[in-house]
């Protein structure tokens, strides 16, 4: 009678997954670091090779380190690593394809809107309309955050006059979302006239903001 003969295989493959460690925020703001994690893992029982990363970047988005190799080992993970600072508002897409020899490419990616990030300023206790000789003024320059960020960079830059006494300042380095922060001063006018006071604060995501107070 015929005799079949029948034989068999498995066929063991490298099979990358990837996904985004950590993502870009849906909205973002100018003048401000957002990092930014792709992984890639090989959940397959043999190496994966002729590993490459093909970047698509914009000008904004510095990669910081890769340690995807040509070879990526069975049970092993890599890591794509980066910091996008926007300089404009619009859409911002950061996005790296995984290629290999076993499988198919895997591309990601991770995207924002970027707007401005505005302080409002206002002066909360200024000069009286008429101001006396000798006599101690206290001033408060209020900034408020009305924005989902944080601001970043806040410094006094300047003050009217050069050397105004600044008693208090909560407005340094970060003004968290949603948050104020005050200057406050003493003036002390030395004869009768008229007079300028004023704070100007610089910060990181915007252009320097100046409240000014004066006497009549």
């Amino acid at each position: 009678s015929p005799l079949t003969l029948t034989t068999q295989t498995t066929i063991i493959a490298a099979e990358v997954v990837g996904s985004i460690e950590q993502s870009l925020p849906s909205s973002t703001v100018v003048n401000t670091d957002y990092p930014v994690t792709f992984l890639f893992t090989n959940e397959g029982a043999v190496d994966a090779t002729a590993v490459n990363i093909a970047p698509n970047y914009p000008s904004d988005f510095q990669q910081t380190s890769n340690t995807c190799g040509a070879t990526l080992a069975a049970g092993a993970s890599c890591r794509v690593q980066g910091i996008l600072t926007p300089t404009s508002e619009g859409t911002q897409t950061v996005g790296v394809t995984f290629s290999y020899a076993e499988g198919s490419n895997i591309p990601l990616s991770t995207s924002t809107t970027v707007g401005a990030l505005i302080l409002q300023g206002i002066v909360q206790q200024g000069f009286p309309d008429v101001t006396s000789p000798n006599i101690s003024y206290p001033l408060i320059f209020r900034y408020d955050n009305n924005n989902p960020a944080d601001a970043t960079g806040l410094n006094l830059s300047s003050t009217v006059p050069p050397g105004l006494n600044i008693t208090s300042n909560t407005c340094t380095g970060t003004l968290a979302a949603n948050s104020s922060c005050t200057i406050q001063a003493s003036f002390t006018p030395a004869t009768a006239g008229n007079y300028t006071a004023g704070v100007t604060l610089s910060y990181d995501q915007g252009s320097p903001i100046s409240l000014n107070t004066y006497t009549v």
